[in-house]
């Protein structure tokens, strides 16, 4: 199963500010861009993510992928600045490409407070 997250957080129409965007061109996990959280780890409930551009590769494109079926993932990257959208309109967008035929799963995605502990 791949998950693209290839997201901007935009604030306004279009002359929105993006707070946040991943495209993943260099490995996310080299430089710390991206945490792994140590959560179900113990237990071996949690599956291992790689960087690629899983099985059906367009333009080079790659993201995060899980590796391992039937098992938790849990990754998290912090925004470069704090936001408020008090008044305003907060556009999130996440790509996923679910490459085999599952009969459950499912993603979501948290925004966290600035101090949250990766």
């Amino acid at each position: 199963m791949m998950k693209s997250l290839c997201g901007a957080l935009l604030l306004g129409a279009a002359s929105g500010k993006i707070y946040f965007q991943e495209t993943f061109e260099t490995d996310p996990f080299a430089d710390n861009r991206w945490v792994v959280s140590q959560w179900k780890q113990d237990t071996g409930e949690a599956g291992e993510l790689s960087w690629s551009g899983g099985n059906w590769n367009v333009n080079n494109h790659k993201g995060l992928r899980t590796t391992q079926d039937a098992k938790f993932y849990a990754v998290s990257s912090k925004l470069h600045e704090e936001f408020n959208n008090d008044g305003k309109t907060l556009v999130f967008g996440v790509s996923v490409k679910n490459e085999q035929n599952i009969d459950c799963g499912g993603e979501y995605v948290k925004l966290l407070p600035p101090n949250f502990d990766q």
